[in-house]
């Protein structure tokens, strides 16, 4: 968490002097909403789903999600990015920043009243793929019509408070408002105040609540004037088109993160989806505290790309590449030595996932490795090349995954996870590195991952201690007092340096 907010002060040096201490601020709290939202969605995922839930409930739940969320970047015809890259040309004129909004209203209604047209031309298609093995998917399926729809309003009221750099709003509605709905629908089925069939009728409107609290509180804040007279906009041609090829982008990079649920019910069932949507979720929960850091970056590179500030944004490039790697690597070698407790733990029907954390939490390792690379070139005047990047990136995980479930099950689905976004990473990286002569990779980069790999190799040689909780304990303790000393000594982070250099103050301070 701290780590984080440090972050977030090296961002603040290269901001106008006005903004320093309110991005500070936002830092330090998006920091404990970002971990609170990852331990509400460990007591959710790992803990209450598996013991009260089917492994068909929860296939049914995730795949719900991952629809949603392919059909909301499919007609929000990219909003959200639009708001955070257009937003500096509005900002200093409430006229047009009101006609700007009510532009982006627009497209978000055209966008539902087109997924709705299109879930019913294409429910047939749905009907005849899923009715063999995942009946109960096609009982449910109209589900993902308010819960797309919500998504959609609650993206761009999310999209509306990053331009504003009014994060700590926006990620508690995402990590601690939307996770706090589920664990009360999963607790009142748990004591039977509900049945499945109104569990999960109320979870696919859930985003109601979320979308509602963003906007009122922009409203209060005074960020929601609209006005639908948008037809004069000077930019209005370049947003369309900006929108229509980031939306195309963005499809493809969450048809990588939600079409292995998709695939795996249409080719196995919904109970590998269940397995597979509670083994992924271990493996997911390294790149939550990336998000903190990258919800301040991204306006703030598209102010410094308007400036033509390149050399800042190398800065924030280097510094949130290594760390997020080095907060990232902590929590996946956390994951991999206590996998055998993990699974002691869960039931015994969800050992078929054993190596889908370890796939998946690769996958995630290699995502945050590679910096704010995305938002960079999505903020460039190069964001077209961006979509023929997940363009590529769609047709590899489609061909990687129909080839590999076959063979090896919900493990090869995550195989062909960490196989896309290793290759949609590593061109990424190369494209900015043609384009804009920066990288964010060094020798430490290099130390890290060594140093990764040494605490891994001790704890291969540990013993298993007879109490769980004691062995995941042990474990954990022995593998953080090897892994942030050495961090420390090699100067990995000038940040963890910093931050570990404050508490040592403190410390010498109550002696």
């Amino acid at each position: 968490m701290p780590t984080i907010c440090r972050f977030t002060v090296v961002l603040t040096l290269l901001l106008p002097v006005g903004l320093m201490g309110e991005i500070q601020r936002q830092g330090f709290y998006n920091s404990i909403v970002a971990y609170l939202g990852i331990l509400l969605g460990y007591l959710n995922m790992g803990i209450l789903f598996p013991f009260i839930l089917t492994p068909e409930q929860i296939g049914l739940y995730a795949v719900i999600a991952a629809v949603g969320q392919v059909g909301s970047n499919l007609t929000r015809f990219g909003v959200p990015y639009i708001s955070v890259r257009y937003w500096p040309f509005y900002r200093e004129h409430q006229e047009d920043k009101a006609k700007f909004i009510g532009f982006q209203m627009f497209l978000i209604a055209v966008g539902a009243t087109f997924f709705v047209l299109l879930y019913f031309l294409l429910k047939p298609s749905l009907v005849a793929h899923f009715q063999q093995d995942s009946p109960l998917f096609v009982s449910y399926s109209h589900l993902v019509i308010p819960f797309t729809l919500f998504m959609l309003a609650f993206e761009m009221f999310y999209g509306f408070c990053r331009a504003n750099i009014l994060t700590i709003a926006a990620g508690f509605a995402r990590d601690l408002l939307f996770r706090s709905i589920i664990f009360f629908l999963i607790i009142s089925f748990h004591f039977e105040l509900i049945t499945f069939h109104q569990f999960i009728w109320i979870y696919s409107f859930a985003y109601a609540l979320p979308m509602l609290f963003l906007m009122f509180y922009l409203i209060r804040k005074h960020e929601l004037t609209v006005d639908f007279r948008f037809g004069k906009l000077s930019n209005i041609k370049d947003m369309l088109v900006y929108g229509s090829f980031v939306s195309m982008g963005s499809l493809s990079t969450v048809l990588l993160n939600e079409l292995d649920k998709i695939m795996i019910t249409g080719i196995i069932d919904l109970d590998a989806t269940g397995i597979y949507a509670i083994s992924a979720f271990f493996g997911a929960v390294i790149v939550a505290p990336a998000r903190s850091v990258l919800m301040i970056a991204s306006p703030i590179i598209a102010q410094f790309m308007k400036d033509g500030e390149i050399d800042k944004i190398s800065r924030i490039y280097s510094k949130s590449a290594i760390n997020m790697l080095a907060v990232g690597l902590l929590i996946y070698i956390g994951l991999c030595i206590n996998l055998h407790n993990i699974f002691a733990i869960l039931p015994p029907v969800y050992a078929a996932g054993y190596y889908v954390i370890v796939f998946i939490g690769l996958s995630k390792l290699f995502e945050v490795a590679s910096g704010a690379n995305g938002d960079i070139i999505l903020n460039s005047k190069y964001f077209r090349y961006d979509l023929l990047f997940n363009f590529c990136l769609a047709l590899l995980a489609i061909g990687t995954n129909y080839i590999l479930i076959p063979a090896y099950g919900i493990t090869g689905a995550a195989i062909a996870t960490a196989i896309s976004i290793l290759l949609f990473n590593t061109f990424r990286g190369i494209f900015i590195y043609y384009k804009y002569g920066m990288q964010p990779y060094n020798r430490k980069t290099f130390y890290c991952i060594a140093i990764g790999l040494v605490v891994l190799g001790v704890n291969y040689f540990l013993p298993r201690w007879d109490n769980l909780f004691v062995d995941i304990l042990l474990r954990s303790i022995i593998a953080v007092s090897i892994y942030v000393p050495l961090i420390f000594l090699f100067k990995i982070s000038m940040d963890i340096n910093g931050l570990l250099n404050n508490i040592l103050a403190q410390l010498n301070k109550r002696k």
